[in-house]
């Protein structure tokens, strides 16, 4: 199957099964999207939380005329819900990385989960180098407080205040910065921004061999069990309670951590969302893929929650 996709970054599993052309919306020029065009049957745009970009790439599907099926993949709702609203209309379908918001638009709908990122191969680094026991960090976070996440600035607060200086905060990470900090981190902590919608980190930090150890999310727990891939928490009480906990007891800390690296590796990482957009647009009749019959990789994870 012939596949456009608004995003950069080659998909290799993807490539491997249908004709793929990529097209970067920040710097491609729009004549070649359309010569790109000529016997495509699905155009996705990924991954957007930029809203000039995102209107870039609904002004792309607005004005040029097509015959094949449109998606598009948002994540970070809750920060421009509106923008949102307006530039997915274009699309035949929605996948929204939050479910909070599967009700916000008025295309049909697809819960569709973040991922872990591939090793940043150009870097010549791999993550999950390091044993979990040889870690020099004991906790650890790459990320931000912020205005808007008024639960995770209370939990930061109070791991900072009990556990001071063995509580690693680093912020303004990317790249493979982000995966060498969580190769050093033996519990990651972390807090989601909305319930309902996993951050990049969960996964990016399981992947990377790390402990995970995050707040109770009605996502979360469709995709991971509590207490064998992932450690939940409901306050930052019992945060502090389990983070001590798994901190005097690495061998249980060391065990969660590899189930869930393993559940990441098989189910988490970006082809695996690729692949259930494919199965939902051929489910819905949108496109016909008759070179390959993919499997429902995501289904059960996902549970293919659609409005």
């Amino acid at each position: 199957m012939n596949i456009i996709i608004l995003h950069p970054t080659a998909i290799p599993e993807l490539d491997r099964r249908h004709q793929v052309k990529y097209f970067d919306l920040k710097t491609d020029p729009r004549p070649k999207f359309r010569g790109m065009q000529s016997g495509a049957q699905l155009v996705i745009e990924e991954e957007i939380n930029d809203a000039e970009i995102m209107s870039t790439g609904s002004y792309l599907i607005e004005k040029t005329h097509h015959n094949c099926a449109t998606a598009i993949w948002v994540i970070d709702t809750y920060m421009r819900e509106r923008e949102f609203e307006f530039s997915t209309m274009y699309f035949d379908h929605v996948f929204c990385a939050d479910m909070n918001y599967l009700e916000a638009f008025d295309t049909p709908t697809t819960w569709l989960p973040l991922y872990a990122k591939d090793n940043f191969i150009s870097t010549g680094f791999t993550m999950y180098e390091k044993p979990y026991t040889q870690r020099p960090l004991d906790i650890g976070i790459a990320g931000y407080k912020g205005d808007f996440k008024p639960f995770r600035n209370h939990v930061w607060e109070s791991m900072e205040n009990h556990f001071g200086k063995r509580f690693v905060t680093k912020a303004g990470l990317y790249d493979y910065r982000y995966n060498q900090f969580y190769n050093d981190v033996r519990i990651a902590w972390n807090c989601t921004a909305t319930r309902g919608c996993a951050n990049l980190r969960v996964f990016e930090a399981m992947k990377a061999g790390c402990l995970m150890i995050t707040d109770r999310s009605p996502d979360l727990e469709r995709l991971f069990e509590d207490g064998t891939h992932l450690i939940m928490y409901d306050n930052a009480k019992d945060c502090i309670e389990k983070v001590e906990y798994y901190r005097k007891n690495p061998e249980q800390a060391e065990k969660i951590a590899e189930t869930g690296r393993i559940e990441v590796m098989s189910k988490h990482l970006r082809h695996h969302r690729f692949f259930t957009m494919i199965e939902v647009m051929q489910k819905r009749g949108l496109i016909v893929d008759d070179t390959i019959t993919l499997e429902a990789e995501m289904e059960s994870v996902t549970g293919t929650v659609e409005v």
